[in-house]
């Protein structure tokens, strides 16, 4: 079988998608070979902002997902289950949570690939050069990045002083690249929080030095309106969306236990193989079009609700039914695939809740006193143990931050609200 066939592009094909299956040498019926760290993640590319699309929901499962409400509100849930949910338990696989908690390989090949000739043009037409990056950004994936190549990182000022008006800022010239990896962190949203940042946009504009600014999609939002930022930089880009192909190519990739056993993933209400697809490459069941369009694009979200979805069977699979055992019948290691329910807000405190909420996507992460700043009233932080406990928020020491997998509740939470985001 020909090396790109279940991908469905043509053998002349330069898309990402395509060159990172050559690199891979992957073979869909093969056993593979690469470590760990060379299945991590799909090759994506930079694109600008404004030509950022989400993937969208299969037309089918918006109707059949209304259908199945009405028909539970009538007579009930009635469907059979090949496997029934409570006879299922969450994997233990420790290369998949590798995957999720450090996937420092989303940006890697694409910033390598897209700043090399800008880097080595003596006269850019821009010394500077925006990326957006999408939200819940697990381990600062810039931040790695820069370090891991060698360039000079420039540290953010400390939150108190930015509370405190402080505007002084380090010394930004040098040779060779410099990387703000996190913008959000030059500013708080209080009365004297913006001062650090329009001393740092004054003396960008006389920087004469390669510079790669980062920062979230929903500061930068916050900063276009605040202070009008986009007229002061350049014109952002961002990663591109992660569609279904490149959902699957990358799923395919790491399809193999700690023990080296293949992975089939199967629905567990059909039994379906989610990334089974035929001669033209085109995928069996619609699973991965909802995952891709759920996560909004955002790679590093699609990766924490597929792990969360992942279970095996508490009983041996001696004792399957006969209908999941013809279906599993030439699988090594089969993982059962679950519906991750979104977390709700805490009820009654709705309002508060999205306050907290779009705070903490401002600003990357705050700690409770700091919360206390950036709020229009008193009293919201009252709702981060509530919000803890849904498992919206996470805790890291003294800071609290919205968690990748709630990241598509808590955007749509806010949207519906009227909360300006920042498109991604």
């Amino acid at each position: 079988m020909p090396l790109v066939k279940s991908l469905a592009l043509p053998a002349t094909s330069t898309s990402p998608l395509l060159k990172h299956a050559l690199r891979v040498g992957y073979h869909r019926h093969s056993r593979f070979r690469q470590t760990r760290a060379q299945r991590r993640c799909p090759l994506t590319e930079l694109i600008p902002l404004a030509d950022y699309a989400a993937p969208t929901m299969p037309t089918e499962h918006a109707v059949r997902k209304a259908l199945d409400k009405l028909k539970k509100r009538l007579v009930g849930d009635n469907e059979e289950s090949m496997l029934q949910q409570e006879g299922l338990e969450r994997a233990s696989l420790k290369g998949l949570d590798e995957v999720c908690s450090n996937p420092n390989g989303f940006f890697r090949d694409a910033l390598d690939e897209h700043l090399a000739p800008w880097l080595t043009d003596e006269e850019p037409n821009s010394w500077l050069k925006l990326l957006i990056v999408p939200s819940c950004d697990p381990r600062g994936l810039a931040e790695d990045w820069a370090h891991a190549a060698g360039h000079q990182v420039l540290a953010p000022p400390q939150r108190q002083q930015l509370l405190e008006g402080y505007n002084v800022v380090p010394n930004l010239h040098g040779s060779g690249l410099l990387v703000i990896p996190h913008l959000e962190h030059w500013f708080i949203r209080q009365r004297h929080g913006l001062h650090m940042f329009r001393a740092l946009l004054a003396q960008l504009a006389k920087l004469e030095r390669h510079c790669l600014i980062c920062c979230n999609s929903w500061a930068w939002r916050f900063l276009v309106k605040a202070v009008g930022a986009d007229l002061s930089l350049p014109s952002p880009q961002t990663l591109a969306a992660t569609d279904a192909p490149s959902l699957q190519a990358w799923f395919e990739s790491i399809a193999v236990d700690d023990d080296g056993k293949r992975i089939t993933f199967r629905l567990a209400k059909s039994g379906y193989d989610v990334l089974a697809s035929g001669d033209s490459g085109k995928l069996h069941n619609t699973h991965l079009q909802q995952l891709a369009a759920r996560s909004g694009g955002i790679p590093w979200v699609a990766a924490h609700l597929w792990r969360a979805s992942l279970n095996v069977r508490r009983s041996p699979d001696a004792d399957l039914p006969e209908r999941a055992r013809r279906a599993t019948g030439n699988d090594e290691r089969t993982l059962w695939i679950i519906s991750v329910d979104d977390s709700r807000l805490p009820q009654g405190h709705e309002d508060r809740s999205l306050l907290v909420l779009q705070a903490l996507l401002i600003h990357g992460s705050l700690t409770a006193e700091e919360l206390n700043t950036v709020l229009p009233a008193t009293g919201e932080p009252d709702v981060l143990p509530a919000l803890l406990s849904t498992g919206i928020v996470e805790r890291d020491a003294a800071l609290f931050r919205v968690r990748a997998i709630a990241y598509p509740a808590v955007r749509q939470a806010l949207r519906s609200a009227g909360f300006p985001s920042g498109g991604l």
